[in-house]
């Protein structure tokens, strides 16, 4: 960090300016979309935000987070994140107090540790450079990673075999297991429709309104089931099944091996992943509460235009407010966790 931040120095300060700009934008965007997401929850609408955390699938259509990509993502955007505060606080002569690698349970983390006291007597843009390095860093790290996913999913996709999609799980309430449908079939068809890939399968799924009937081809044979209703949307079909490519070609298989088609496979659900997860935390990491790097950024925002007391009164009352809005657009999953508690001890 010492090392970076003595050089380029305008580019620094160039990236401080950048970081603020985007970071103040970031921190708008977020409060309108909680509040577009809360108001989708209390209508009854799936929610827009959700808890990332190994086997959750956040939204249908989308890969199943994976243990070791949880663990991997999380340290690279929390490495990169708490780097960039560090180079940030060190061009401006703040000192940082410690640094280092942490072992949380099974996730792998990173801490930089700048002097508060000597951050609060650097000018107010020095301090938004530096509380908003952390997130715009996380924003650019999921911008490359999405350049270098793209380019993966082209090589890996070739690969895949998507005549028909394998049934690899399913989801709590799954009209489809209710009818013995096994894990490892493969769905060939859905009301007549082919199914060549995962966005085949849902586009007829979206197609759908609970309590449609709905016939089924597999490998297996065919089954007629009812579309069930989701959960935080009335309106949108259920079946609850989770997909994935039946496997790889043949040709590909022989030339290359099954082995490295699955490690390029892993290789591009990680990278994915890394995208996913940096963009999400860097945004998440902009809201206006508290504590979180959009907290500091608001209080330093508004110490500039109001009087320490005014400042810290509003500064407060956005943190509650945000938060409100949060625990509103986590509802749907508190609601799933305290279901899944009573049935256990039940």
């Amino acid at each position: 960090m010492d090392r970076l931040s003595g050089r380029f120095l305008l580019m620094w300060d160039i990236i401080g300016v950048l970081a603020i700009i985007i970071g103040f934008f970031g921190m708008a965007l977020m409060i309108y979309f909680l509040m577009i997401g809360a108001y989708g929850v209390l209508l009854g609408k799936e929610a827009i935000l959700s808890p990332v955390i190994p086997g959750v699938k956040i939204a249908a259509g989308l890969p199943t987070l994976g243990f070791w990509h949880w663990v991997i993502s999380i340290f690279i955007v929390a490495v990169i994140h708490e780097f960039s505060h560090g180079v940030l606080a060190r061009r401006y002569d703040v000192k940082v107090k410690s640094s280092g690698f942490a072992f949380l349970g099974p996730i792998l983390a990173a801490f930089v540790e700048p002097d508060e006291k000597q951050l609060k007597k650097r000018k107010k843009r020095e301090q938004l450079a530096v509380f908003s390095a952390g997130p715009f860093s996380n924003i650019v790290l999921g911008i490359v990673f999405l350049i270098i996913t793209a380019f993966l999913a082209n090589a890996s996709y070739n690969t895949m075999d998507f005549n028909g999609m394998k049934i690899n799980g399913f989801e709590k309430d799954s009209v489809l297991e209710q009818t013995g449908v096994q894990i490892g079939e493969i769905i060939y068809s859905v009301n007549g429709i082919k199914i060549e890939d995962r966005g085949s399968f849902d586009k007829v799924a979206k197609s759908m309104k609970p309590g449609d009937k709905v016939s089924i081809v597999t490998d297996k044979g065919t089954y007629n089931v009812y579309a069930g209703q989701y959960l935080g949307n009335k309106e949108r079909a259920y079946l609850g099944v989770s997909l994935e490519a039946k496997g790889f070609k043949q040709d590909y298989k022989d030339r290359y091996g099954d082995f490295w088609l699955r490690a390029l496979y892993w290789f591009y659900l990680l990278c994915w992943w890394i995208y996913t997860i940096s963009i999400g935390i860097g945004i998440f990491n902009l809201v206006p509460l508290g504590p979180v790097d959009g907290g500091r950024m608001l209080l330093t925002g508004l110490q500039r235009f109001f009087k320490d007391k005014t400042a810290k009164r509003v500064w407060l009352y956005v943190s509650w407010f945000v938060l409100l809005l949060i625990f509103v657009n986590l509802l749907p999953w508190i609601i799933k966790l305290l279901m899944f508690i009573v049935n256990l001890f039940s």
